[in-house]
Formats: C-alpha cells, sequence, structure tokens
C-alpha cells in the first residue's frame, strides 16, 4: 500500500474512531441526564403514591415504557387529570420498578426512601426520589424480590423490566440449587404469576429437571433436598412438570 493511500486510510479510521466515541459519550450523557431526574425528580408532573410514600416522577418517562401508565394517564381518566396514581404494591418494588424506567436496572437491597412530600420542602428546591423513613421493617431475600419485580412488571406491562428480573431469577436460582430455595421459589412464582403468563413458570420447571437429580438427592441418601409436600401444596406446578418430563422422556425414545 502506497504511503498515501496508507495514509488515507488511517483518517478514514481515526474518523470512525473519533465518531463512534462522540456517540457513546452523547448516549452516556442522555442516559446520565435520564439517572439525575429519578435521582432529583426536578421537572415532575406525575405522582405516584404506595401509602404512605409518594414518588415524584415523570410522565414522558414512565409512560413510553408502561402500557399501563400510558393507558391511566390518556383521555379523560381522573389520574390524567389529577396527575396522581395509587399503586397497592410495596413501596420497595414500585421503588424498583421506577428506578429501571429510568436507569435500565433496578436495586435490591433495602432502601430508606424519603418521603417525597416532606423532600419538597427542602432548601435545595428539589424532590428527592431518596427516602429519608424506613419502608418496612421486613427484609427481601433477592430471589423473592426478583420474582416479585416480575409480577408487578407483568401486571405495568413493563416488557423490559420482565426480561431483566427473569435473568436475575434464573442467575438466583442457578447459584442457589438447593431443595429450600427451589420450595420456596415455586410456591411464590405460581402464587404471583398469572396462568398465562409462562415466563418464570416454565423457568422453574425446567430448571427443577436440569438439577432434578440433585434436588431430590440432599445432603445424603437418606433425605430429600426437594421435599415431596411440593406436590401437593403445588398441584400446578407438579402438573406441568409431569407433562415436561414425560415430553422430554418421549423425545428420548423417539432419538
Amino acid at each position: 500500500m502506497s504511503p498515501i493511500r496508507r495514509k488515507a486510510t488511517s483518517l478514514v479510521f481515526a474518523e470512525k474512531s473519533t465518531s463512534t466515541d462522540a456517540g457513546l459519550t452523547a448516549k452516556q450523557e442522555l442516559l446520565d441526564s435520564v439517572k439525575s431526574l429519578w435521582e432529583t425528580s426536578q421537572y415532575s408532573d406525575l405522582k405516584i403514591t404506595c401509602h404512605p410514600h409518594t414518588f415524584h416522577v415523570h410522565r414522558s418517562i414512565v409512560c413510553p415504557r408502561s402500557e399501563y401508565f400510558a393507558s391511566a394517564l390518556s383521555g379523560e381518566f381522573k389520574e390524567a387529570v389529577s396527575g396522581e396514581i395509587e399503586l397497592d404494591d410495596d413501596p420497595r418494588l414500585v421503588n424498583g420498578m421506577l428506578e429501571y424506567l429510568y436507569t435500565l436496572d433496578y436495586c435490591v437491597e433495602d432502601k430508606q426512601i424519603s418521603n417525597a412530600d416532606s423532600a419538597a420542602t427542602a432548601t435545595s428546591g428539589e424532590v428527592e426520589n431518596g427516602l429519608s423513613s424506613p419502608l418496612s421493617s421486613g427484609s427481601y431475600d433477592h430471589l423473592s424480590f426478583h420474582i416479585l419485580m416480575y409480577s408487578l412488571a407483568e401486571r405495568l406491562f413493563i416488557h423490559g423490566l420482565k426480561r431483566l428480573s427473569k435473568q436475575n431469577v434464573e442467575r438466583e436460582l442457578s447459584q442457589r440449587v438447593d431443595g429450600d430455595t427451589f420450595f420456596a421459589a415455586i410456591l411464590e412464582i405460581y402464587k404471583t404469576t398469572p396462568e398465562h403468563d409462562r415466563g418464570l413458570r416454565d423457568l422453574i420447571v425446567n430448571m427443577t429437571i436440569k438439577h432434578l437429580a440433585l434436588l431430590r438427592k440432599g445432603e445424603n441418601r437418606l433425605t430429600l433436598s426437594l421435599e415431596s409436600d411440593i406436590f401437593t401444596q403445588a398441584p400446578k406446578y407438579s402438573h406441568e412438570l409431569l407433562i415436561a418430563l414425560m415430553d422430554k422422556w418421549t423425545r428420548h425414545l423417539s432419538d
């Protein structure tokens, strides 16, 4: 390659690299600015209340991401007129759900949420969504939190949050292959998700089959890690597990 062509190629590569870097910087700048709206609630035009806590958020952020909020705040519904929505869910879950809408992620730790009505009187003039009073005295197991977050995302039609929380559930289950964990997860999943939603139900059935030998063996051959009681306490799960096992065995015989 001639020196002139080599130089031209280098210039093109440099321009592409600069363009890519600029694009990444601009994207991060946008993400940071949206995140700052969550942290300060500046310019908020919507209140979401989970007694006794109130979150000051932005319609332009939550409505495009959630079909539930978009529907509630359209037309002449009272929520659209008042700019207030009430949810009966645990404030910690709502806090995580809203955090996802602004940041594409959520935290599980027991946060302290400041009462937004009190924060509104702060000298800074900004409303903070970080809380100053405890949400509740109880604490969530991480797996339980992810399962309940999935359920909330399903009810509010937040598809990205469903995918993320399902990934988190799968990761937790993969790291905790023991009977007590699976027993609790099965009951939680079949209690909090509708029958038509197969996301977590198919996941727990498939993971049970994948780890069945380990789950049934327990610490020694005289004990069962996943007790047989689960089959009477979660009959729908038992039915779906049986069908999945029969389908797997049928495919095995056909091969």
